[in-house]
Formats: C-alpha cells, sequence, structure tokens
C-alpha cells in the first residue's frame, strides 16, 4: 500500500492501521459523485472537469458514477491496476493545470480511480479520521 497525505493536513498519534483492501480507500469526508459535489462546491470548474473525463474515458456521463475523493488522506493498494490510476491521475493533474484549474483534486483522483475499475472505499480509513485534521479549504471561485 502506498498511503498519501495532503501537505496540509495534520496527523495526530495514530492508532495501529492495518492491512488495507486493494484498490483505494479515502476518508469519509464527501461522499458524493463528481458531479455532485461540483454541482455543490465550484460549479465553475465543471466543464473543466467534463472536458477531462471526456479525455480520460471517452464521455463525460462518468461525473455521474465516479466518487470524489477527499484528498486529505488516502491508500493505494496494490492489485494490478495501480498502472493505470497513476497514470489516469498524472495526464489529469497535468490537464487541469493546463486549463488553469488549481481545484479538484479530490475529482481529479476519483477519476483516476474509475479509470482503473476502482469503487471508492470510504470505510476502511473512516476510524482514522478524528485523528487527522485538514488545514485546506483552497480556491473555490474561478
Amino acid at each position: 500500500s502506498a498511503i498519501f497525505l495532503d501537505a496540509d493536513s495534520r496527523v495526530a498519534v495514530l492508532p495501529p492501521i492495518g492491512a488495507f483492501p486493494t484498490g483505494l480507500a479515502v476518508l469519509p469526508v464527501v461522499r458524493k459523485s463528481i458531479a455532485a459535489h461540483l454541482e455543490a462546491c465550484g460549479p465553475w470548474r465543471l466543464p473543466a472537469f467534463e472536458e477531462l473525463a471526456r479525455d480520460l474515458t471517452g464521455n463525460s456521463d462518468v461525473l455521474r458514477d465516479a466518487r470524489w475523493c477527499h484528498e486529505t488522506l488516502i491508500a493505494v493498494t496494490k492489485d494490478g491496476n495501480e498502472g493505470q490510476f497513476f497514470r489516469a491521475w498524472d495526464r489529469a493533474a497535468d490537464l487541469m493545470l493546463r486549463r488553469g484549474v488549481h481545484s479538484g483534486e479530490g475529482g481529479v483522483i476519483g477519476l483516476a480511480a474509475a479509470c482503473a475499475g476502482w469503487a471508492t472505499d470510504y470505510e476502511a480509513l473512516a476510524r482514522l479520521d478524528p485523528f487527522i485534521r485538514h488545514e485546506g479549504g483552497g480556491p473555490k471561485e474561478g
């Protein structure tokens, strides 16, 4: 497993972690589809995400099913599809930066997970949530 902790997250002493399920596990901060989250928080980003979804998957409809993956803490555990996940994340981050969109990493991660064929596991890290404080907020306006 590889664990990603966002740079503006602070961690208290953690309990023993144990093994993670294969694929992607994220803190249960946001439990919405990418489309639903963008509708509520930053709808100005939707055109960029539609373009990104078409580039990665050929269709923007994936935004209704792919899950928003809050970037505070994620765990990626090998199952053979991790290469697809990291390639899609890399490509997506590059495309968003070129468009000037510097907000929405949770949607980028969610689209990368969809490209890898992964469901988003909101339960595996849930017990760690009380020990992690995300100080971010990031830009939410264009």
